[in-house]
């Protein structure tokens, strides 16, 4: 469930229905956005008197937000669902982004692997792997230049679009 100020709920649906309309253009899933509660939450101001204390302090002011729950649903081709991206950092490590939709857990070692595809078998420079989950519940990594020979070119359009889409759908909500 994500906080929305309520004044922004227009905005936010206006937004919603372009993201539906390019989902429907592109054959991939659409996001919804549910609407579960609203909340008033008082609005307070931290200071600092004195170095290293802090407090804080009723404006007088309340800001209303309404609750919304986003969802889309996963994209799904004979065999396969998309599952996730794992964005690689290098030494760093990497950040896995699972679909929205998706249950379960990506195994541990996708956090730190070297960027390889289960397809081509290339260890490779690779700034992002895409997670693919089997029927029978196992997973595949697969590069971007793989994804279409892995799963066809109008499947492998479909991932690309929905992940477009969920970026979109994430920032839309983020931005308070």
């Amino acid at each position: 469930v994500v906080r929305v100020r309520t004044e922004r709920m227009p905005d936010l649906l206006a937004a919603l229905a372009k993201l539906v309309a390019k989902a429907t253009k592109l054959g991939v899933p659409a996001p919804t956005v549910e609407t579960v509660g609203t909340e008033v939450v008082p609005v307070v101001v931290l200071f600092s008197e004195y170095p290293g204390q802090w407090t804080w302090a009723y404006t007088g002011e309340v800001r209303s937000y309404t609750l919304v729950k986003p969802s889309i649903e996963p994209v799904r081709f004979p065999g396969y669902t998309f599952a996730a991206t794992i964005e690689h950092l290098g030494e760093d490590g990497n950040i896995l982004r699972t679909v929205p939709g998706f249950t379960g857990s990506l195994p541990a070692a996708y956090r730190t692997d070297p960027p390889s595809c289960d397809h081509c078998k290339l260890l490779r420079r690779r700034l992002e792997t895409f997670v693919m989950q089997r029927d029978d519940g196992t997973f595949a990594r697969v590069g971007r230049n793989c994804l279409t020979d892995y799963i066809g070119s109008a499947s492998a359009e479909k991932v690309v679009a929905a992940l477009a889409i969920d970026a979109s759908l994430a920032e839309l909500l983020a931005d308070d």
